[in-house]
């Protein structure tokens, strides 16, 4: 104990007693200054990782929408990549309904041409009738102006009453002749008119007709924009391009395949195979586009008649499986 009444716990407590102060610190003054650094340390360490927590947030944040900026790109690219492809088929589609129209419309041009020709000739007809009935006229005049003038000279001498009786018979004879002529050709004008009559109405029904077409036309126009176009498309598919045309009455065709640039023309034959391979090794996945250049040479039969066949053997939306009802074409162009 010391003179204050406690007891000196301390190891050195002898030195102390005796007045000799260690010249080193003790254990827990240097574990307080330890721990006083490590916490001034810590401290430190805590705000840095803070401030790199708001770097790395930041960098995941940009990060994620460049992504989203790249993803939203790709798919705006596949967009109009499907759109023009689509595109490209409804343009055909409607070359096609055109060439058809076309066909349509010069064959009523040429019915109406006839029917204009005959409307002329009736009508030359009826005006030579008309001359030769003014003519007929004409003489029934002159005639009835000669009985006038025969009846006068009858009063001026008797010697001349038996010719001139004679002469009198023979021109009512005549003159019973030409009237019966007139009737006739009076019933020929009558039936002359009656057909230019019809043949005026059959140009009206022909009139008719082409509205009723052209009206048909856009019915099926609407028809198929809603039925068919919404149901078939490359979206998820191995587009093929089959180009048709004819040159120099002969037909041409070309292709160009899937993830390819380059267009290849072939013959019917190679064409068949080619679409037969790309059909199997895509188990029956394959879009065919159908080009038909607009100075194509052909028909709107040939046309028609070559999409149909080729759409229904190697399109994926006409095979059995998976297609609509829909009408198969025969034969070869």
């Amino acid at each position: 104990m010391n003179g204050s009444g406690f007891v000196d716990l301390r190891t050195n407590a002898e030195a102390s007693q005796t007045g000799n102060e260690s010249f080193w610190p003790s254990f827990t003054d240097i574990m307080t200054v330890v721990v006083m650094i490590f916490m001034l340390v810590s401290v430190i360490l805590v705000l840095r990782n803070w401030d790199l927590v708001h770097e790395l947030r930041a960098t995941i944040e940009a990060e994620r929408e460049a992504a989203a900026l790249v993803k939203s790109t790709t798919e705006a690219n596949l967009t109009l990549e499907e759109q023009l492809t689509q595109a490209e088929h409804q343009v055909s589609i409607m070359r096609m309904w055109l060439m058809q129209a076309r066909e349509e419309n010069e064959s009523l041009t040429r019915r109406q041409a006839d029917l204009e020709d005959r409307i002329a000739r009736l009508q030359d007809d009826k005006r030579r009738l008309a001359a030769e009935r003014a003519r007929l006229d004409e003489e029934l005049t002159a005639m009835r102006r000669a009985q006038a003038d025969l009846e006068k000279r009858f009063g001026e001498t008797a010697g001349r009453l038996a010719q001139l009786e004679a002469a009198f018979s023979e021109q009512h004879l005549r003159l019973e002749e030409t009237t019966n002529a007139l009737d006739r050709q009076t019933e020929t004008v009558a039936r002359k008119e009656a057909e230019l009559a019809e043949l005026r109405r059959r140009i009206e029904q022909a009139s008719s007709a082409l509205a009723a077409l052209q009206g048909d036309y856009d019915s099926l126009k609407v028809k198929y924009d809603k039925l068919v176009r919404p149901a078939r498309t490359p979206a998820g598919h191995p587009v093929v391009e089959v180009r048709f045309a004819k040159r120099g009455g002969r037909y041409v065709y070309a292709i160009r395949e899937p993830g390819s640039d380059q267009v290849r023309q072939v013959d019917r034959k190679a064409l068949e195979s080619r679409l037969g391979a790309l059909k199997q090794r895509h188990h029956n996945n394959l879009y065919v586009k159908i080009v038909i250049p607009e100075d194509s040479g052909l028909s709107y039969t040939e046309a028609w008649k070559f999409t149909n066949e080729i759409l229904n053997r190697y399109d994926y939306y006409y095979q059995p499986q998976q297609r609509t009802p829909t009408t198969q074409g025969d034969g070869q162009p």
